[in-house]
């Protein structure tokens, strides 16, 4: 499967939650029935014609931004939308704080969007 039709699990379906086996030895079927259902849904989707046209640039950057984690999703949101409240500052500021580790995943620096499709911020 290529990137760019890479499927994207979610939590439930990781080992924290769902274990592969039972802790009686059993194989965990739950795992499997929900991993079988996001399956299905990425191939719906798959075989759904889009109605626009494709732009090139959207396309390279959907392809070449990189994974963020919760942190980094979060920081980036504040640089969109500046905190509203004393709770909102205060998340601000430990974000900032975190190292780049923490904060994305290893395809690359953090570039917002209007960065790299040359658009104005909102």
């Amino acid at each position: 499967m290529s990137e760019t039709n890479a499927l994207w699990v979610s939590p439930c379906v990781t080992e924290e939650i769902y274990p592969l086996e039972l802790p009686n030895g059993h194989i965990n079927f739950e795992k499997f029935w929900q991993l079988a259902k996001q399956v299905t849904e990425f191939i719906t989707w798959k075989q759904v014609v889009c109605p626009f046209e494709k732009n090139t640039k959207v396309i390279t950057f959907l392809q070449a931004s990189p994974v963020l984690l919760e942190n980094a999703l979060a920081l980036a949101s504040f640089e969109c939308e500046p905190p509203d409240n004393n709770l909102e500052k205060e998340r601000y500021k430990t974000l900032k704080r975190l190292p780049l580790k923490k904060r994305a995943l290893s395809k690359g620096p953090y570039a917002p969007p209007h960065a790299f499709l040359n658009l104005s911020p909102l």
